[in-house]
């Protein structure tokens, strides 16, 4: 993967949630040298539903390894704060494949 920071993403907060908080570092890392800003990682539904109410990621991942019920809650308060989001293992990077194919929403000034 491209290494360079990629305009769309530079300056973006990434909300990480993931099962395997080592594996999320690798995806963290690589989201960073994209030029975003890494909300996380975190390994429950609690902390990234806190973060949330913090703050206003630009984009959030999701592994969908956490527990259904913990997935079910992220999930409903990325959708109510229109947060754009990918399902992906947090090992494998294809999610942040798939992020980068779509345009993101024009930052908020």
């Amino acid at each position: 993967m491209n290494a360079h920071p990629r305009p769309g993403l530079a300056r973006r907060k990434a909300l990480l949630v993931a099962a395997d908080l080592t594996a999320a570092l690798g995806l963290a890392r690589e989201l960073q040298r994209l030029g975003c800003r890494i909300l996380g990682p975190t390994g429950s539904a609690i902390e990234a539903i806190d973060l949330l109410h913090r703050t206003r990621p630009d984009l959030a991942l999701l592994d969908p390894a956490l527990p259904e019920r913990q997935l079910e809650q992220v999930i409903a308060t990325l959708e109510a704060r229109d947060v754009p989001f990918a399902l992906t293992p947090a090992d494998d990077g294809e999610g942040l494949q798939r992020l980068l194919r779509h345009p993101l929403p024009a930052r908020e000034a």
